[in-house]
């Protein structure tokens, strides 16, 4: 197969959310060598609805030092 990385991005992008999640899957048990198991497919699925979200501009996100300072504000690390 001579696609380029890129080119298989583009192309997984455009699958819809539920082949998007099966490919994730098999890709994840190739590189584990392991079965994606249950609590794998639920943080797949958040992980692809937080996507379409930010990819929809429905939301924008947080930046990483304001991510992480709410964090250890939380853990009390503050």
């Amino acid at each position: 197969m001579n696609v380029s990385v890129k080119e298989l991005k583009k192309q997984a992008l455009a699958l819809s959310v539920a082949e998007r999640e099966e490919l994730a899957e098999s890709l994840l048990e190739s590189t584990h060598n392991k079965e994606v198991t249950e609590i794998d497919r639920q943080w797949i699925s958040v992980a692809e609805e937080r996507y379409e979200y930010l990819a929809s501009g429905k939301e924008s996100g947080i930046g990483e030092s304001d991510f992480f300072s709410k964090i250890e504000e939380k853990l009390g690390w503050k």
